[in-house]
């Protein structure tokens, strides 16, 4: 499978930096399957988990550019970014208690419209925020 980015680019881009998907973000999967199903499916539950977990993080693709943020992410239902970098006024990452201890969270882009396009379920999403801070100059 390519990676939606750099099938995105034009020809004077390239890609700074990369959003990396947080297996912790899916965690809450295991606890669900592993209460619902008990100890004598645990098996089952485990490799569904597991197989859901893999192509969770496998559709997360994002990416910072030279001139823009773009990629793609969800499993069922499908978002795509691609926000110029000359657009974004603001960055901002949230975390609830658990991505604090786990080291994930959510990176949100504000644009110059005041619409926030939210990135779930990145790992150290303050560096990546500190990333695209430092382009959008």
């Amino acid at each position: 499978m390519a990676y939606y980015p750099e099938q995105q680019l034009t020809n004077d881009e390239e890609i700074i930096s990369r959003a990396i998907p947080s297996l912790w973000q899916y965690m809450w999967i295991i606890l669900i399957l592993g209460i619902i199903g008990g100890s004598v499916t645990f098996g089952i539950t485990t490799v569904i988990a597991a197989l859901w977990i893999y192509l969770g993080v496998k559709s997360q693709q994002i990416a910072l550019t030279n001139k823009r943020i773009i990629g793609k992410y969800g499993l069922i239902s499908r978002v795509i970014v691609d926000q110029p970098l000359s657009r974004v006024s603001s960055v901002t990452t949230e975390q609830s208690f658990f991505g604090r201890i786990f080291g994930f969270g959510i990176v949100g882009l504000k644009g110059m419209g005041g619409e926030v396009v939210p990135i779930p379920g990145i790992s150290k999403p303050d560096e990546f925020r500190r990333q695209v801070s430092n382009n959008i100059g």
